[in-house]
């Protein structure tokens, strides 16, 4: 394993664990606001995600953009982040379509296996696994 891909790898488990067993914020460290710290923690460059606090605000920044993926496209374009094809790479970012959610905004690990951030039951926030059978709607890679 390379030293970037291992750097990668430690920041991207202590940037996960960070979040891990508390409460979800909206806008803070939601599906989306998550990965976007991730962007600024991985590669020092700040995702302008436009502000909101809570689940309907973002709701209407999406319906605003046309869907997820169309709102990540258009903020990561600021900062010089652009959409990628084929399999994402460790610390990647990505909008994914899930049945029972529809769009959401992960996180990749590796073999493309996708980190969302959900609020279970009582509002604490804990990361989803996906497996890597799920619909890629757009990923960006990250530069090394």
């Amino acid at each position: 394993m390379s030293a970037p891909t291992s750097d990668r790898a430690d920041k991207l488990a202590a940037f996960l664990e960070s979040l891990h067993d508390k409460p979800v914020t909206w806008g803070r460290d939601d599906c989306t606001a998550a990965p976007a710290a991730w962007v600024e923690v991985a590669i020092g460059r700040h995702v302008p995600v436009p502000p909101y606090v809570t689940k309907e605000a973002a709701h209407a920044l999406i319906e605003q953009a046309g869907d997820l993926a169309a709102l990540w496209t258009d903020v990561l374009a600021k900062v010089d982040l652009h959409e990628t094809g084929g399999i994402p790479k460790l610390g990647d970012i990505g909008v994914i379509e899930l049945k029972s959610m529809g769009q959401v905004g992960c996180i990749f690990a590796a073999g493309g296996v996708a980190a969302i951030r959900a609020e279970t039951g009582d509002g604490i926030g804990s990361w989803k696994w996906i497996a890597p059978r799920l619909r890629y709607c757009r990923i960006w890679a990250l530069p090394e």
